[in-house]
């Protein structure tokens, strides 16, 4: 990372921090997920049991077919009441028990559900957190970012691209251009290229364009052309020279 980074590895060590920020609150949200998954899972048994206690079937008596067949072979006797109570007492003992067992049921499902209503705010609270951990890290890497290419650039642009701009447009002596743009093989930017970057000012209501390289500007004095060979050619020569005493170290 070091090699590839070169001496922008600070910034790209700040921009990680802030990386890191978001993805420690991902990672806590992650976990509040996990814990409400496992709570729903701990639940299921007693949603499973309330179901099978609601499809039995509620209080339903009906006539005992013996007293039907008492009172039909003597119309005279009355009901045995105390039987008739004892079964109802009984049928009703066990839909009460029925209907505890469901409230009791659900009494353990709804603080299952507090325990995730709890979760739920936690979470609410570290989405807020993430809003602003992503917003400052994508506020100090889009400046990191920008600040780097501007440097990076003005380094290729001398390097490269504005020497490379010249030779495209060198003339001979009777003004012509020195290199046919249509030779075979020939290589050279478009005259739609631009490189330029946008800045708004503190208001944000006005922004200037500053153009770091247009290959289709209007017109390149020659004064230019010629300025940027000379600077080109005395970089080479720095780099040879370079060179040469390398080679001469080498060789003693």
């Amino acid at each position: 990372m070091t090699t590839a980074l070169g001496n922008d590895l600070t910034a790209f060590v700040n921009m990680a921090r802030h990386s890191a920020a978001v993805q420690e609150i991902d990672d806590r949200i992650a976990g509040c997920h996990s814990r409400i998954a496992a709570l729903n899972q701990r639940c299921e048994p007693l949603h499973q049991q309330v179901a099978e206690l609601q499809q039995a079937s509620p209080l339903d008596i009906g006539p005992d077919a013996t007293h039907v067949a008492a009172l039909m072979a003597d119309p005279e006797q009355r009901p045995d009441i105390a039987a008739i109570t004892e079964t109802v007492s009984a049928a009703r003992k066990d839909e009460d028990v029925r209907q505890l067992t469901i409230a009791t049921l659900q009494a353990a499902i709804s603080g299952f559900g507090n325990e995730i209503a709890l979760i739920e705010q936690e979470i609410a609270a570290l989405a807020v957190k993430r809003q602003a951990a992503w917003l400052k890290f994508a506020k100090v890497a889009r400046d990191d970012l920008h600040r780097l290419f501007i440097e990076r650039f003005g380094h290729l642009h001398a390097l490269v691209m504005r020497p490379l701009d010249a030779i495209a447009r060198l003339r001979d002596a009777e003004g012509r251009g020195l290199l046919s743009a249509k030779e075979g093989g020939a290589t050279r930017f478009s005259r739609d290229t631009l490189v330029a970057v946008e800045t708004w000012d503190l208001s944000g209501s006005a922004y200037y364009t500053e153009k770091l390289f247009d290959a289709g500007r209007s017109s390149s004095s020659q004064r230019e052309v010629e300025n940027a060979m000379t600077e080109f050619r005395a970089m080479l020569a720095v780099a040879l020279a370079h060179e040469d005493a390398a080679q001469q170290a080498g060789q003693t």
